[in-house]
């Protein structure tokens, strides 16, 4: 059974809750849970972002895992999603590259970028320093518009 948010809208968490005809109602067997799907995609997303601030500094992998007195096979490890990243570390790789999370937008599990109707839901994180004094690292993924 789906369950409704506050709001209105639908929560999806298991194949069944996809609309009819969504490509991963198609691959995937009943009743499975998206729950893997959305630690996959946060994954992704994250060291996405990690990476990007990392190249755009012009800092290599070895550069970094000197600043942060580790190896530079763990920081390809991190970055390459294939070590579970926590949400000090992900700090600490954008640390290295002068930048600091400023905002994360969520959307609903398997809604892509595809979708026409969008809107977002924000989660304020405080700065350390006043926001002019550097270029803002946004963490962002679209969401269905409820209604």
């Amino acid at each position: 059974m789906t369950k409704m948010t506050k709001s209105g809208s639908s929560v999806v968490r298991t194949r069944e809750d996809l609309p009819v005809g969504h490509w991963m109602a198609r691959q995937l067997p009943e009743g499975a849970s998206l729950r893997g799907y959305a630690e996959d995609r946060a994954i992704s997303v994250l060291t996405q972002v990690a990476q990007e601030a990392i190249d755009g500094a012009g800092i290599s992998r070895a550069e970094v895992a000197e600043l942060l007195g580790t190896s530079r096979s763990y920081v390809s490890q991190v970055l390459n999603g294939s070590t579970n990243m926590t949400l000090k570390t992900l700090g600490a790789l954008l640390w290295v590259a002068g930048q600091q999370v400023a905002r994360l937008e969520t959307e609903p599990v398997a809604i892509g970028q595809q979708d026409k109707h969008r809107c977002a839901r924000v989660l304020r994180l405080p700065f350390t320093s006043p926001p002019d004094e550097y270029q803002d690292l946004v963490i962002s993924s679209n969401v269905r518009k409820a209604g």
